[in-house]
């Protein structure tokens, strides 16, 4: 097992079966509301929204230098990307709400 990330939170063990041979950050969960399509029975889109909680957390595969970073809900909805591209994402959300309230 290679040596854990200083971000790793995970408990390994020698006898650990080789695909769950992970390093695993801290799950942070924020409150979110998420949007969704749906479509009635008489063929009409709605968007719906529900309240939801997000889980941001990074994940490496033993013996790899590949840093995940997972966002989602747990069940429908998730992004997983690389941690540079994840940074490129922030960067560009930066600038996409520049100069916007919170509530915008």
């Amino acid at each position: 097992m290679d040596d854990c990330p200083p971000w790793c939170v995970a408990v390994h063990e020698e006898g650990d079966h080789p695909h769950d041979r992970k390093h695993l950050g801290p799950e942070l969960t924020v409150p979110a509301t998420t949007l969704a399509a749906h479509a009635s029975p008489d063929g009409v889109h709605r968007d719906e929204r529900s309240a939801s909680e997000l889980v941001v957390s990074l994940h490496r595969r033993d013996g790899s230098h590949d840093t995940w970073v997972y966002v989602g809900d747990g069940f429908e909805q998730r992004l997983e990307v690389l941690l540079g591209d994840m940074w490129r994402i922030v960067e560009a959300f930066g600038h996409a709400v520049e100069g916007l309230p919170p509530e915008a």
